[in-house]
């Protein structure tokens, strides 16, 4: 059973972020029962890694998309986004910290985290960039990264 469940209402808008958000629930979830069933550490390391370097990609994207349609909260988003690689950081799972409450700890921030950041601060990006700029462009810059 998944621990988080994405349906329409996390939906922010344009479907290429939204796909990447649903994606990013699945990879949560994957890491969840990877925990709870095995706790191979080598396969959480693995897996945070990947999501680690997805989460970078798709900053990227975001950021892309703000600096394009001239987002007056650009910097103060991309702090976010900066404030979460550090904590993702943080919470290595490398190292002698416990697999029995770290990763737990992780998730939390990680469940929490995407939540607040896809229903608040990215909707609002959003609602701006649709108002900036047409459907054309917004769907050039994403179909070129």
């Amino acid at each position: 059973m998944p621990i988080v469940t994405w349906d329409g209402n996390l939906e922010i808008g344009i479907e290429a972020l939204d796909k990447q958000h649903e994606y990013l629930f699945e990879v949560i979830n994957n890491l969840y029962h990877k925990i709870v069933k095995g706790r191979n550490r080598a396969a959480v390391v693995d897996l945070v890694d990947s999501m680690k370097n997805f989460v970078r990609y798709h900053f990227e994207l975001e950021e892309r998309l703000m600096a394009k349609s001239k987002y007056p909260e650009l910097s103060k988003h991309k702090q976010a986004h900066a404030r979460f690689i550090e904590a993702m950081e943080k919470y290595e799972f490398l190292g002698d910290a416990s697999m029995d409450t770290l990763p737990i700890e992780a998730l939390a921030f990680l469940i929490d985290w995407a939540l607040w950041h896809f229903l608040t601060v990215d909707k609002r990006f959003v609602s701006h960039v649709k108002r900036n700029m047409d459907e054309k462009e917004l769907n050039s810059l994403v179909s070129a990264l």
